[in-house]
């Protein structure tokens, strides 16, 4: 089993697939993701073509997929989520999705605890907090 992490955002797309020992199998890079920038038929291609490339790198296919973490950008709102799951959703059928906005990854992947903030300083920037009781 595999777990894949993609961090889209207005400039660039990374994608990294580790096995269940945290060992990196696979890691590649994309243009511009943000769905509200380049329009979604052009970012559904764009998580397709990525998701193929990490799992043709990693030498293994979606069927050995556990879980993929995306953190993306222009991903504000439930409706943002709903027109982007589906995209998302058949490119690792058996794998639990988890969508986010990019904003939140800084508060898993560089923090030990549980809740703070996070600051996305890019293309665009926007700011994502949570709170010690899980706001």
């Amino acid at each position: 089993m595999i777990l894949i992490g993609v961090d889209v955002g207005g400039t660039k797309t990374t994608a990294l697939a580790v096995d269940l020992q945290g060992r990196v199998l696979a890691r590649v890079h994309a243009g511009a993701g943000n769905w509200e920038g380049i329009g979604l038929a052009a970012a559904a291609q764009l998580y397709a073509t990525i998701i193929s490339d990490l799992l043709s790198h990693a030498n293994t296919h979606s069927d050995d997929v556990g879980a993929v973490a995306w953190g993306l950008a222009g991903l504000d709102w439930p409706s943002d989520e709903a027109r982007l799951r589906p995209l998302l959703a058949p490119l690792t059928p058996r794998a639990t999705l988890i969508t986010v906005n990019d904003a939140f990854l800084p508060l898993r992947a560089g923090s030990h605890d549980p809740f703070g903030v996070g600051v996305i300083a890019g293309t665009g920037s926007t700011v994502a907090g949570m709170a010690v009781d899980g706001r």
